[in-house]
């Protein structure tokens, strides 16, 4: 349903590569379906065409996929797309196990990081980053006072935050 919406919002930072959508193939395949438009292009699903695109990445790589919502984020260089560095993230366990509060709000963050950083090391070390530091948060509210931790909790929603443009 946020294919458009990323699609805007990865702008020319980011590309993706989504198995069984596409885009001027509607009727091709027999199992397709029209989900959404993208600058007036009928972007279309099919699950046979999701299935052919995970076999094609096994045979070429040793990713094997997992039945759930993953997100492989590779270098392209040279006009080829490179295993050996690759970050796997697994998206609806980074969820159940608290590490994202939504796909929705990761892919927002994850964008925003790719707009200034290129190479896989800094991507992974500013979201590992972000991650330490919100682990060392809820490290220091774990030994507080039951009282305190929620006066703490309450009180990250009602800051003033500067939100001032950069210099």
């Amino acid at each position: 349903a946020s294919l458009n919406y990323y699609h805007h919002l990865s702008g020319k930072n980011t590309n993706f590569y989504l198995p069984g959508y596409g885009a001027y193939w509607y009727g091709t395949y027999s199992d397709g379906r029209v989900v959404t438009k993208i600058n007036g292009a009928e972007w279309s699903f099919s699950d046979q065409m999701f299935i052919q695109f995970i076999d094609e990445l096994e045979t070429y790589s040793s990713w094997k996929y997992s039945g759930e919502s993953e997100l492989l984020i590779l270098e392209y260089k040279n006009g080829r797309l490179l295993f050996e560095n690759i970050i796997r993230l697994q998206l609806d366990n980074m969820v159940r196990d608290k590490v994202i509060l939504s796909i929705e709000s990761f892919f927002q963050e994850l964008f925003r990081i790719c707009k200034t950083k290129r190479s896989l090391d800094t991507i992974s070390n500013k979201l590992g980053l972000d991650k330490g530091f919100e682990m060392i948060g809820e490290a220091v509210l774990d030994i507080l006072p039951n009282k305190v931790r929620k006066l703490c909790v309450q009180e990250k929603y009602f800051c003033v935050d500067n939100c001032s443009p950069k210099k």
